[in-house]
């Protein structure tokens, strides 16, 4: 007999042991030079594991969380997926962490992982229920497989995902100026486009568009920002995109607040603003033949608008 049967011990769990199993087994899953893989030991609250990005042998600090949990056995639905409750709570922590998240799921029995994104899970239940922070849990069903994979999807969706919240956090800071932020719009697939980077495309290259007749995409990019923005060349680049567009009205308002910063304008880009300005209002009623003809003639001499001026005498003759 040994002694250790003559004294009292603290008793085994079968659940910590699967649990101890289940973190074992998944480690090896995940390469040591793509991922470092950390265990979250201080008062877990939902979170087993916090994985980290390597990068050509460097250390990202691009992290996502895993939330693992773990079965003996575990009987399939009827279109193959596995279910599990996971309180709300555990969500919404999951969420406040700002980082992209799991939910890993390992079957002793079958001795398979699988795994969920997080805000695939969220977008599930909200579409179910509106009210979904009320209910003390949700049914998770799982059908992915943690297979090599899909752990090499994992790390794209993760980096794709971390880059493109860099970029974020790093434009709210630099387009921060008199206590204002520059709007930011991201896509689905998180391309991100600022104000700032808008405007200056269109300033630089907005008329070589236009020229190539592609003005509806000035006008499309246009529309992703806000209307306060004061640079005449802007200003007159989105009016003249308007305005072949068929948009008059509009292409008025963007040429009235060129006009307001017009002395910023090379004398050539003045030509323009008033040449384009006077065949919207023209067309569109705002002045009489005779004024219209009064301008187109004082812009005769114009060596930029020689072809336009010609054009318009032709369509009034």
């Amino acid at each position: 007999m040994s002694i250790l049967d003559k004294i009292k011990l603290p008793i085994g769990s079968s659940k910590e042991e699967l649990e101890q199993l289940s973190k074992d087994k998944l480690r090896p899953l995940f390469a040591h030079e793509l991922f470092e893989v950390r265990e979250e030991v201080y008062r877990d609250k939902g979170i087993d594991l916090i994985i980290e990005l390597k990068y050509k042998g460097t250390y990202t600090n691009f992290r996502f969380l895993v939330q693992l949990k773990s079965t003996e056995s575990k009987t399939a639905n009827s279109d193959n997926s596995f279910s599990w409750q996971i309180d709300t709570s555990n969500i919404q922590y999951l969420l406040n962490g700002g980082l992209p998240a799991y939910y890993i799921c390992y079957v002793k029995n079958t001795d398979t992982f699988y795994f969920r994104q997080l805000n695939e899970f969220v977008f599930e239940i909200k579409t179910k229920t509106s009210d979904w922070n009320n209910q003390d849990s949700h049914t998770l069903r799982m059908s992915n497989i943690l297979s090599k994979n899909a752990i090499s999807f994992i790390y794209d969706e993760v980096k794709n995902r971390c880059e493109k919240t860099r970029e974020i956090t790093e434009k709210l800071h630099l387009t921060k100026k008199e206590n204002q932020i520059n709007k930011i719009s991201i896509t689905s697939n998180y391309q991100i486009t600022d104000e700032t980077s808008i405007v200056d495309l269109i300033e630089k290259l907005g008329l070589s568009i236009i020229n190539e007749g592609r003005s509806k995409e000035i006008v499309i990019l246009s529309e992703k920002i806000s209307n306060d923005i004061v640079s005449p060349l802007y200003n007159l680049t989105v009016g003249i995109a308007h305005y072949y567009t068929s948009n008059f009205f509009d292409s008025l308002g963007f040429f009235q607040k060129a006009k307001r910063q017009k002395d910023e304008l090379p004398d050539s880009l003045c030509e323009h603003l008033e040449y384009f300005d006077a065949i919207v209002k023209y067309s569109t009623g705002y002045i009489q033949q005779e004024e219209y003809l009064q301008i187109l003639h004082s812009l005769k001499d114009s060596k930029h608008l020689s072809y336009y001026t010609l054009l318009s005498d032709k369509n009034i003759n």
